[in-house]
Order: structure tokens, then sequence, then C-alpha cells
């Protein structure tokens, strides 16, 4: 059971580096599960658009120490995010990506199963990073429950006051200055800025250092060329690959 679940958000506005970010972050878990709205998180283990498909790999995936799934909807709709939360929340013991939060919810509308994972998901080792351009148009739930913010260049009003609210005018302020493709974070519990990806990576309780060294380190069996050949395992005629990100 993953013991540090908080919940980070990873907001700013286009084309300044916030999905480069999640990815990278998401790089470095060994258990996890991306909403991947636009299809920008390949390659990962297992990939799939129907919730059952989902629900099968993260059944198999359970108790197992490496996992990696995205689910890229058909639609976007909420029916299909409700229906990969529910899938994700069965499983617990994961990292959850949410790409475009603001797509999924709105300032005062929490989609039901979404919620119960931002609420009571650290109760299932469920870790959350939710990632949006729009922090005015996100739940009001989700980011009073946020525990670290990654913060890239804002310029909407609405939006930095948004931020303002929730973690101070200073933070706030240091925002919009920021300059294209740079961060700032923010600790809630401290009320502290950082900056530094090794932070935000071990969030989650992930050891330091990059993930492919991690697995091999840690499955010695496996020869160096198995970090460019995934290995793979079958179940119900499936084949899952069983470590993400070897590529």
């Amino acid at each position: 059971m993953m013991k540090q679940a908080p919940v980070v958000a990873c907001f700013g506005r286009r084309g300044v580096g916030k999905t480069t970010l999640a990815r990278t972050i998401a790089r470095h878990q060994s258990r996890l599960v991306v909403w991947d709205y636009l299809g920008e998180y390949g390659p990962l283990a297992f990939r799939t658009s129907d919730p059952d498909s989902l629900a099968e790999y993260l059944s198999w995936a359970r108790g197992r120490r490496f996992a990696a799934a995205r689910f890229i909807p058909d639609k976007g709709t909420v029916e299909e995010f409700e229906a990969f939360c529910a899938a994700v929340y069965q499983s617990g013991n994961l990292l959850v990506v949410v790409e475009e939060a603001a797509a999924v919810c709105q300032a005062s509308y929490l989609p039901p199963a979404f919620g119960r994972i931002v609420r009571q998901g650290r109760h299932r080792g469920l870790g959350l990073l939710w990632c949006s351009q729009r922090l005015n148009e996100v739940s009001r739930t989700l980011t009073s429950l946020t525990d670290v913010w990654a913060g890239f260049s804002l310029s909407e009003p609405g939006d930095l006051q948004a931020l303002a609210l929730r973690c101070g005018r200073e933070y706030a302020d240091k925002v919009a200055a920021l300059p294209r493709f740079q961060w700032v974070g923010f600790d809630v519990d401290s009320q502290a800025m950082f900056t530094g990806t090794e932070r935000l990576k071990t969030l989650w309780g992930a050891p330091a250092g990059a993930w492919p060294e991690t697995v091999k380190e840690e499955n010695s069996h496996l020869k160096a060329r198995h970090v460019r050949e995934p290995v793979t395992a079958v179940t119900r005629n499936r084949k899952f690959r069983l470590f993400p990100y070897l590529r």
C-alpha cells in the first residue's frame, strides 16, 4: 500500500510545459494509471479506451510491484471519466494522473467517483496528480484538498485570484511573473515555495533516481537489453507488459 498519497496540482497556461513535467513525474512511479485525455503519455505498459479492459488489467496488477496503464477516452465525457475513476478506486495503491481536469469537472461540481478518489483515495493508497490550464474552472473541492502545487505561468485574472485564495497572494504573484517553461512549487502544509523535480518525483514514496535504473537494480535477473525489450505476461489471453517505461 502506498504510504504517502498526497493530492498534487500541475497548472499553467497552454504550451508552458505542464504535460512534460507531469510525464517526468509519472515516469518515476512504480504503480501508475493515467487519464490520458489527449493521448500524450505513451508508451506505457497497458493502453485502452475500454473501462472493462482497464479494470481487468488493474485486477491483474493488484499486488504487483510495478504497473502502468493509460486510459485514452473516446470522447472525453464525464461518463467515461467516472467509469475510469470507479475502476481505479476499486484497485487502489496507484498514482492517478488526470490530464485536463477542467474538462471533467466544474467549479461547483466534482463527479462522484472522482470525488471519492479526491476525498478518500489516501485510505486506499491512491495518490493524485491533476493538471489543468484553468484553475478558475476546476472544482473548488478539488483545489481545497490539494496538498502541493506546481505552477507554470498564468495570466488570466480569474485563475490568479483562485490561486491566491488557496495558496496566498505571494505565490500567485510569483506564478504570474514566471517566464515560459519555468515553474515554482508550493507546499500547503509548510506554506513554503520550492523548485526541483526530485521533490515532486518522491512525493508518493518513490525512491530517488531515474525509473529505468531502479527497475534494472531491483530486477537484476533482467539483462540490459530488456530495458528496450519490454517483458510481458499473459493473463486471460491478453498480454500485459510487466514494467512501465522501459523504452
